[in-house]
This record gives structure tokens, sequence and C-alpha cells, in this order.
């Protein structure tokens, strides 16, 4: 099976991206930073606020698992919590 998994270079998406490579699925890694930091698999730099982005990485995926989130609520732009949050989880 192969699986988009958004967020992979956090703690929890790290340790699903192993798990996932563990039982033989082929995994596309989605972050911000996927390319510089991801070791397994394919790596794809994006946002999950970017549909678009997303959409593509999905391309030929047979499933999410979606772990992106931002943990700490004090950002720059407080709207910023929401929108990785809430507005990446409606685009997943």
């Amino acid at each position: 099976m192969k699986i988009l998994l958004t967020g992979a270079t956090g703690y929890l998406g790290g340790a699903i991206l192993a798990a996932c490579g563990r039982a033989g699925h082929e995994t596309v890694a989605f972050s911000r930073h996927a390319t510089r930091t991801v070791r397994s698999g394919a790596a794809v730099d994006g946002d999950v606020r970017d549909l678009t982005a997303l959409r593509a990485a999905a391309g030929g995926c047979d499933a999410i698992c979606h772990s992106a989130a931002l943990v700490s609520r004090w950002r720059r732009s407080a709207s910023e919590f929401d929108e990785v949050n809430l507005g990446g989880l409606r685009n997943v």
C-alpha cells in the first residue's frame, strides 16, 4: 500500500513513518521540510494549508495518515494555529 503521511518530520509522524516502512508499505512523507529530514521513502515539501500541494503529493496514494499539527498555541499570528490544525485537517 502507498501511504501519504502528513507531518512526517514530527515526533508522532516519524514514528508512524518508521512503522509503515517496517510493515512494508511505500511511503510519501509530506511536511514543510521533508526533503531535508526524511531518509526513507519519497519526501515532498509542502504545507497542509496548501490544498494544491497536498493533492499533488497524494496522487497515486492508497491512504493518507494525517499527523501534521502545530502543538504550541503561541505563534506570531494567532490565526496560524487554527489555519494549520483545522484548515489542514479540512484539506486532508
